[in-house]
């Protein structure tokens, strides 16, 4: 009996740990990828965003555990530095941009752009028919028009598109197997057809072109020029620079810094529906990561006073001097960003209210 009732109170015991095992509060992830600077004055970019629950207790081990997703994006925008404004050229779907290899190339006011798995994925067998490759947001490579904002799904079924110098031909890799293609595409006549097999370690060899008769492949590290007709590979007698016009991770952060969470899709009132009293209590307490607070404070931030504003960071200051020793240090220092990010909103507001 007594075993029974042992076991009895283990599993009630495990159940306690393994349910209710989120926090209520969110941690917002996003991610920044690469990115390319056009002459229109934007700059074209990946990113994502992922938010969830936190894991707390048991749900943490062995590895810090994993969120309890509430929601995933994954996107391609296009940046105006200028106006400040954002558009949205392509929707990936619900997910992150994690374990994917993301493809960008300019010429003059067109984009071509595509991702597909770095790795464990059957990304050219999956879907079946050609109808759900076509309709599927992640599969195959786009054409993009800075001018017109026009967007066009060229191909199912290769990665990696490079436009010419006069915007006519295009190349580009399929992978089936174990062998990847290299292909010649004319716009004007959609004429298709196969330059030469590579090996598999050029899966993600970079493609380019040095004139509009002449592409190129860049092989471990060095350069190659294809023939269109024969398809044969020879070195490169003068290297080109790739990379004229690419944006790093950090130059697109800094650019887009004034930009809220409401500007790239995610509300946070959708997924985290709250009170304002909650709001700023968990502002208060630190409650998540940053991103999540700069959320709710973006989100409370239209109906908040400058009174109020500095009403929450007295309140954060007396709540740092209920604390002692190491859990007041902590608190101080990881609540110097948050003060920083109301004190932004109250600068803003008074920029607002002088004009």
């Amino acid at each position: 009996m007594k075993v029974i009732k042992v076991k009895y109170i283990i599993a009630i015991s495990l159940l306690f740990l393994l349910t209710g095992c989120y926090y209520d509060h969110l941690m917002l992830i996003p991610d920044y990828s690469q990115g390319i600077y056009t002459n229109q004055g934007t700059i074209i970019f990946y990113y994502s965003l992922q938010a969830g629950h936190p894991p707390k207790g048991i749900s943490r081990f062995p590895d810090g555990g994993t969120l309890k997703a509430v929601y995933k994006n994954f996107s391609l925008y296009e940046f105006d530095t200028i106006s400040k404004k954002i558009n949205k050229i392509h929707d990936f779907g619900k997910m992150t941009s994690s374990a994917w290899h993301l493809h960008l190339s300019l010429e003059k006011d067109k984009l071509l752009f595509n991702i597909i798995p770095i790795m464990g994925r059957q990304w050219l067998t999956e879907p079946d028919t050609v109808t759900e490759k076509y309709n599927n947001p992640r599969i195959g490579f786009y054409l993009y028009d800075l001018k017109t904002k026009n967007l066009k799904k060229l191909h199912f079924d290769g990665y990696d598109p490079t436009l010419s110098p006069d915007v006519q031909q295009i190349i580009y890799k399929k992978r089936a197997g174990d062998s990847v293609s290299i292909w010649h595409l004319q716009l004007k006549t959609m004429e298709n057809k196969q330059i030469v097999l590579v090996d598999t370690l050029s899966v993600f060899s970079p493609l380019f072109w040095i004139n509009n008769n002449q592409p190129g492949i860049r092989i471990r590290n060095k350069q190659y020029t294809l023939d269109l007709e024969t398809g044969y590979i020879n070195p490169l007698q003068k290297e080109i620079d790739l990379y004229t016009n690419n944006a790093s991770i950090t130059n697109i952060k800094k650019l887009t810094h004034e930009l809220n969470f409401k500007d790239c899709g995610f509300e946070l009132s959708k997924h985290y529906p709250g009170s304002k009293r909650q709001y700023i209590a968990d502002i208060v307490l630190l409650h998540g990561n940053l991103n999540f607070r700069k959320a709710i404070i973006e989100e409370l931030a239209e109906d908040l006073t400058i009174k109020e504003l500095e009403n929450i960071i007295e309140t954060m200051d007396r709540y740092a001097e209920s604390l002692s020793g190491f859990e007041k240090s902590k608190y101080i220092f990881n609540a110097e960003e948050t003060k920083d990010f109301l004190i932004h909103e109250i600068k803003e507001k008074n920029k607002h209210y002088e004009h």
